[in-house]
């Protein structure tokens, strides 16, 4: 499932996140086409897909949840929603904050784990798994050296769905 569970839980993107706007949603919104099309290196997704599906079945993943349409923000946004918990997430990468979020690389899964699985899972996924933060509070707050975003998740679950009020 793509729910966050549990307070204290882990929060994990799986799979590499590049700077691939070219006919993202977020770009779209900006009123352009955008740069590189993301691009599927089939040999290492089928791989990286086999760790998850390993982790998984072994019991080491509490949630789950691809990243498609609108990239990454949208994907943790998701999870956070879905939980009805906030997440404490900071952003270590050398890419603006807004290109890391909605970036649309495929083949990437935010996960969520417990702290109890870390080290199992971490050598699981191996070098797949980057830590971004944990589940915590009921604010969906985002760093990256300072506040990029700070939003309780009630509003969060608001601004989501505004987009499709009329259907």
């Amino acid at each position: 499932s793509l729910d966050a569970k549990v307070a204290g839980d882990l929060v994990y993107v799986i799979g590499e996140t590049r700077e691939e706007l070219g006919g993202s949603e977020y770009f779209a919104h900006l009123g352009s086409v955008g740069n590189i099309v993301p691009g599927l290196d089939a040999s290492a997704a089928r791989e990286r897909y086999g760790r998850l599906t390993e982790a998984i079945s072994s019991e080491l993943i509490a949630s789950a949840c691809p990243v498609s349409h609108g990239g990454l923000g949208i994907a943790l946004a998701k999870v956070a929603i879905a939980g009805q918990l906030g997440m404490d997430l900071t952003l270590d990468v050398g890419m603006r904050p807004d290109y890391f979020l909605f970036s649309e690389s495929l083949g990437r899964f935010v996960v969520t784990v417990a702290p109890d699985n870390k080290r199992a899972f971490e050598l699981a996924l191996g070098s797949e798994a980057v830590l971004i933060g944990r589940i915590r509070g009921s604010s969906f707050r985002i760093t990256q050296e300072k506040t990029v975003l700070d939003l309780p998740v009630s509003e969060l679950e608001t601004a989501y769905k505004a987009p499709f009020r009329e259907y």
